[in-house]
């Protein structure tokens, strides 16, 4: 082993700093021996080595200092050291024993080379035969310029990825370039766009750029000048969008796709294109373009873009009626919460407006003009040399301090959200009212002032007036409000503002024209939660949550924001003797009572738990009123847990009380009945409640039993409103139970109420037969429904029923026919919730298709002879039970 600096022993004042390969220091140190160690700290450990010199005739023993992978205040320490030791010229850090003292930093001594031609020296070897001497010289000299004593002469980062790519065309051999090389096969892309105005070729780095800042995953086509003129038919005007900063262009590509054309035809504009197409190729989202190539003619680029653009909402954001621009500022909102929070890089717009909102024909909004944007750190916040952006949308702390954060975003949505409500532009103020002094010119003063002085008819659109409520334009206009605060920290987040847009659908007065069923129409999505709630929420989720359903209620149905404290006084500091579960152990839930008196139930949701399904919970229990539904009373967040209270004492959940083996507590007659209130609960949710849900989780755990085992409904976290118009709706997420989600719902994603009468079957047969949904005990039938199948068209029917109940087996035998009638495989032959309660009373009869089942159980062909099969061994008649449980 030999040093690559020569010899090192001479006096402290003439050291010179060596670097060691890993090689070395593993041979040192016998690959770091433990038994080596000699001492360890925060940084890691300290080995015991020798190392040899001056080509094997010299041997040295030293200490090797090695930082441990997970440290973190060990990381610094250690570095601290390395600064420190550099500075006094230690023999182990130095790169070329023969600089002189005045030169013996890298970079001096890299730069006085270049100066002196001297490039060939300090080139690695093995980089001399692979690059073109070009490429390495321009290399070179680009660090040399980065390297500059004098700030101001060193270049932009934007102009060192314009150096690089200029490298780049210069590279004789296309497939071993030195960016390839050095980024190998992935090549990155720049958030900080190159500045062609200093490149003499600025055009033909521009093309090099948009080739390949999709890198390999993500192509960006070149398409010839000859396709452009046929898409816009020679850019027709009758498919020219709108005049204004930027020429726009529909077209149709031959092979029939719907394109948008972008034209930049300057310098400035060109660094404005690469930035736009160094964001999109990365962006990923239903809300924003997406860039589909390029074409460079002359001194003109086109950027073509996946969207059959109907037009900008510039265009159209005063005819348009309130459903639409609501539905548009929502996705908005959205897509500027993706780019804050959780897009692959973190990104501020810096052009929120009107004109950069493409429509699409069914008015669904897509965000462009990604021209200025730029990343953000974990800070939030950056400091920028100048002001970019348009008058009126810019947020007065980037005039002021040449500042920049999301909510520089959050000030533009403002403005956006107020141009909605008022129907007025920035620049149209005046026409607005003449006697505005000069102070007060602007829309967002102007708007403010109106807001805080009660003038608030006199700011909102009057076609609004009388569409939308009162209380919604009011909502709505003091939500802009809070987003054109003139100081950033107190605007609220985008996360927080898209709560607050979903908060305001709650507070429409008739629900018959409530907002949320004009947005969109009749195919009404799961109750109240915005689309990918989960990212929308982010690192301020607990904040939205609490924000959520404080007003989700509206001004009819308060649900209160209870404090810790009487949380812990209600249920004795959870006490484990208030604590009740159900049988596998996932919920979380309490007894209670509050000073009051009242009598509470507290349930803690799993901290794995997203918190959409609570707000999903919430939204459907302060609309839906019905003795046996569970009612919110309030909420508790306390730190990182949320706990919600209900207005009900239960006893226990259903599932507790069914599979455990030592509880006999349910006879015949308490199990029938729990099962038709849970009928007639259903019905009503499916055809009375003020909005039709399907409560998406019916199952033994949902259902609360109080001392009289009346039972309670809950667990509405998957619920979903319906239009009883149509047969089913499709989703895109199936949510749900194993075991009792219907063929068709998780096959097909097909949900209708006939979906939950499924759901509602496999509970009716758990409760007759005791048994759980999934058993792999019972040979050959582990699921139950199966199993009881078998066992009916055996002639077993007695022997299913649960053991436990030891009288009026015809009832249990009963609700054993209707459960199977429920959980039929073909969603047409089951009956409806009604038609199960008028089965379970006894006004309708019951026929089980035996053939048909016995056919599809054992493979073979359905034959005409149906009948039902069961003993009778009872010693009371089901009449007679049912004629007790509801008097004629």
């Amino acid at each position: 082993m030999s040093f690559r600096t020569g010899h090192a022993f001479k006096s402290s004042s003439s050291y010179s700093p060596l670097q060691f390969t890993f090689s070395e220091i593993k041979l040192a140190t016998k690959n770091f021996d433990e038994s080596l160690v000699i001492g360890h700290g925060g940084f890691g450990k300290v080995y015991r080595g020798t190392v040899t010199c001056s080509d094997g005739d010299i041997l040295m023993d030293v200490a090797i200092k090695r930082l441990d992978s997970d440290s973190s205040q060990g990381a610094g320490e250690f570095w601290a050291e390395v600064e420190m030791l550099s500075k006094l010229r230690h023999c182990h850090l130095a790169v070329d024993r023969s600089v002189d003292e005045e030169h013996w930093g890298l970079a001096t001594w890299a730069q006085d080379s270049i100066k002196e031609g001297r490039l060939k020296q300090i080139v690695d070897p093995d980089l001399r035969e692979i690059i073109s001497p070009k490429c390495l010289k321009e290399f070179a000299l680009l660090a040399d310029r980065c390297l500059h004593s004098r700030p101001r002469q060193r270049p932009t980062m934007a102009e060192v990825v314009t150096g690089l790519e200029s490298i780049l065309a210069l590279q004789e051999k296309p497939d071993s370039t030195l960016l390839m090389k050095i980024f190998r096969t992935k090549v990155p892309t720049s958030m900080s766009p190159p500045n062609p105005e200093n490149s003499g070729t600025s055009l033909e780095s521009l093309e090099i750029y948009l080739y390949t800042v999709g890198g390999e995953h993500r192509i960006v086509r070149r398409f010839d000048f000859n396709t452009i003129l046929d898409a816009t038919q020679n850019f027709s005007n009758a498919y020219k969008n709108m005049p204004g900063h930027m020429p726009m262009y529909k077209g149709r590509l031959q092979n029939g796709q719907d394109i948008t054309i972008a034209e930049y035809s300057d310098a400035r504009e060109y660094k404005e294109c690469m930035n736009e197409a160094s964001f999109l190729v990365r962006l990923e989202n239903e809300n924003v373009i997406q860039l589909l190539g390029y074409c460079i003619e002359r001194t003109k680029v086109y950027l073509l873009y996946d969207l059959a653009l109907n037009a900008t909402l510039a265009g159209l954001i005063y005819d348009l009626d309130w459903n639409k621009r609501y539905k548009i500022i929502l996705g908005v909102a959205r897509v500027l919460v993706y780019l804050h929070n959780h897009a692959p890089i973190r990104i501020i717009h810096r052009e929120v407006k009107p004109r950069n909102i493409l429509l699409d024909e069914s008015f669904n909004p897509k965000l462009s003009g990604f021209r200025i944007a730029i990343t953000i750190n974990e800070t939030d916040c950056i400091y920028v040399d100048d002001v970019a952006g348009t008058l009126g949308y810019i947020a007065p702390e980037c005039f002021s301090k040449l500042e920049v954060s999301t909510k520089a975003d959050v000030y533009s949505f403002g403005m956006l959200v107020l141009e909605t409500a008022t129907g007025q532009s920035i620049i149209d103020l005046w026409a607005v009212d003449t006697s505005i002094d000069g102070e007060h010119w602007g829309l967002a003063r102007w708007a403010q002032d109106s807001i805080k002085e009660g003038r608030l008819k006199q700011i909102i659109d009057p076609d609004l007036r009388e569409i939308v409520s009162p209380k919604c334009l009011k909502e709505f206009a003091l939500l802009a409000d809070r987003c054109l605060h003139s100081h950033p920290k107190q605007r609220p987040a985008m996360a927080e503002v898209v709560v607050g847009l979903e908060s305001i659908l709650a507070l429409q007065e008739k629900t018959d024209t409530t907002l949320f069923t004009k947005l969109f129409g009749k195919r009404v999505p799961t109750i109240h939660i915005p689309t990918n709630w989960g990212y929308l929420v982010g690192g301020t989720s607990l904040k939205s949550l609490d924000l959520y359903l404080y007003t989700v209620g509206g001004e009819d149905r308060t649900v209160h924001r209870f404090d810790f404290s009487t949380i812990v006084h209600a249920t004795q500091n959870f006490s484990d003797a208030n604590k009740f579960s159900s049988s596998d152990g996932y919920m979380s839930m309490y007894k209670g009572r509050l000073q009051n008196g009242k009598d509470i139930t507290i349930y803690r949701p799993p901290s794995s738990t997203r918190y959409e399904k609570y707000m999903n919970e919430a939204s459907v229990l302060v609309k839906v009123e019905h003795e046996k539904v569970v009612q919110l009373l309030g909420y508790c967040i306390n730190g990182t847990n949320l706990y919600l209270l209900y207005d009900f004492a239960p006893c226990a959940a259903l599932d507790a009380l069914l599979f455990d083996p030592m509880c006999d507590l349910l006879d015949c007659h308490m199990r029938y009945k729990i099962i038709l209130d849970v009928a007639n609960i259903l019905v009503y949710l499916h055809k009375h409640a003020t909005i039709h849900i399907i409560h998406g989780d019916v199952k033994p755990a949902n259902i609360l039993l109080d001392e009289s085992f009346n039972p309670k409904l809950s667990g509405f976290g998957l619920a979903t409103a319906i239009d009883n118009s149509y047969d089913y709706i499709h989703v895109d997420i199936l949510h749900g139970t194993l075991g009792y989600m219907a063929p068709e719902y998780l096959w097909a994603s097909k949900l209708s109420t006939k979906a939950e009468v499924f759901s509602f079957g496999v509970m009716v047969l758990e409760t007759a037969t005791g048994q759980r949904i999934f058993d792999f005990t019972r040979d050959g039938n582990p699921y139950l429904f199966d199993y009881v199948k078998r066992s009916w068209l055996e002639g077993r029917s007695s022997g299913i029923i649960d053991p436990r109940v030891n009288v009026n087996s015809m009832l249990m035998i009963k609700l054993v026919e209707i459960g199977l009638l429920c959980v039929e495989e073909n969603a047409e032959v089951r009956p409806t919730m009604e038609e199960v309660v008028g089965m379970l009373l006894g006004t309708i009869s019951q026929t089980l298709p035996v053939s048909k089942m016995r056919a599809r159980m054992n493979g073979e062909p359905p034959t005409n002879l149906d009948s039902t099969v069961y003993e009778d061994s009872d010693t009371t008649t089901v009449d007679e039970f049912i004629s007790e449980l509801c008097p004629r």
